[in-house]
């Protein structure tokens, strides 16, 4: 039993005013930070995603609170309708809340000038920029939450750079350099002037061959990444750009990438790790942590069955996260042939072997992917 306070003994409450501080800080930090990884996702995944955290209750309302109002506020103002929607909805947990993301002034950075925002995620913003010395056209991330990331939030942002840097393939987007401005990180990488795989497949651009000899461009590129001991597991169309005057697609967001010599800390048992639909079943049952380049082949065989399809391989009719996540842990794939026969029984056969369920059974890395390719295009 606690031992009442002595009459004019203020240490007490003082202690027990400290840690309910501590704790409101606490709680809206962790509040800001799931905001944001839900925000990062697609529209349609956002809600199943904070359901599968299995978070204490207080904590999830909050979160389904304010992902709920960004999306209503998002129809109307895309992006600076994200600021008040956080800051009305946990405001109570931490008092005044500060702009996190739109409404924000180009940044200023020296060296470069900053031309306007090209696109823009969940943790992080990219810029196209000009490059004073030498003179030319780059793109620049920096960290969406600014200076409210978290230390793991920064190191998860560098790892990116750190992981594309250690590439020199053709067709892996180039890193030039990593700084930091006012105490935030960002990314310098070459300048793409195209349109994602998944944009020109929405757009039937690409023919049912075009578009799987850029994928072959591309496991290539996994190929190489893979004997340098680098996974990248978030692989699906939109994280391949297509360079409009050349074709030459280009591997993009190495944010979840995986190095296979480390053990590394930025992924724990539990974690699920990737986009539904492209996302291997060993991803979709947490274990991100222990994911082998076999994930990856999963992802490319993803991509090429929605080349051939039109569709990823899983994939729930309504859409909904939690219900495509259960999917991707329970059920095998229709394989392409059984929804197009016209679809040749050779492509057929290398989409499937890319895509069982046991890792083991799937091609062992890109590079046993991308020679069957090969082979099947060269006839």
């Amino acid at each position: 039993m606690t031992e009442p306070t002595p009459p004019g003994d203020d240490s007490a409450e003082l202690r027990l005013e400290s840690e309910l501080r501590h704790n409101a800080v606490r709680d809206h930090e962790r509040v800001q930070q799931l905001f944001w990884h839900a925000v990062e996702r697609p529209r349609e995944e956002r809600v199943g995603w904070v359901k599968l955290q299995s978070l204490p209750a207080d904590i999830a309302r909050k979160v389904m609170a304010a992902v709920r109002a960004d999306m209503m506020n998002s129809e109307t103002q895309e992006s600076d309708g994200q600021n008040s929607a956080l800051a009305e909805t946990i405001s109570a947990t931490s008092g005044k809340l500060q702009d996190l993301t739109g409404g924000r002034r180009l940044p200023e950075i020296p060296n470069y000038e900053i031309l306007e925002e090209i696109d823009r995620g969940g943790m992080g913003i990219v810029y196209k920029a000009r490059q004073f010395r030498p003179d030319r056209l780059v793109a620049i991330k920096m960290m969406r939450m600014g200076a409210f990331s978290s230390a793991m939030d920064v190191e998860r942002f560098l790892h990116e750079a750190n992981a594309a840097a250690q590439l020199a393939h053709a067709a892996v987007v180039p890193v030039y350099a990593v700084g930091e401005i006012n105490g935030e990180p960002f990314i310098v990488m070459k300048f793409i002037n195209g349109a994602t795989l998944e944009k020109l497949l929405k757009g039937d651009a690409l023919t049912t061959t075009e578009a799987i000899k850029k994928l072959r461009v591309v496991a290539y590129a996994i190929a190489d990444a893979h004997e340098h001991g680098i996974i990248h597991r978030d692989l699906k169309p939109a994280n391949i750009l297509i360079e409009h005057t050349t074709g030459q697609p280009w591997v993009m967001d190495f944010g979840l990438a995986k190095t296979l010599q480390a053990d590394s800390h930025l992924t724990s048992a539990g974690d699920i790790m990737g986009t539904p639909g492209y996302m291997a079943p060993e991803q979709a049952t947490g274990q991100a942590s222990t994911a082998s380049p076999a994930a990856d082949v999963y992802g490319l065989g993803a991509i090429l069955y929605r080349i051939l399809t039109g569709r990823p391989p899983i994939e729930a009719a309504d859409g909904d996260f939690a219900r495509t996540m259960q999917l991707i842990r329970e059920h095998d794939i229709i394989s392409p042939r059984e929804r197009d026969r016209r679809i040749p029984s050779e492509l057929n056969s290398l989409c499937v072997k890319s895509l069982e369920t046991d890792p083991a059974q799937r091609y062992s890395n890109a590079g046993e992917f991308v020679a069957d390719l090969k082979r099947y295009l060269e006839g």
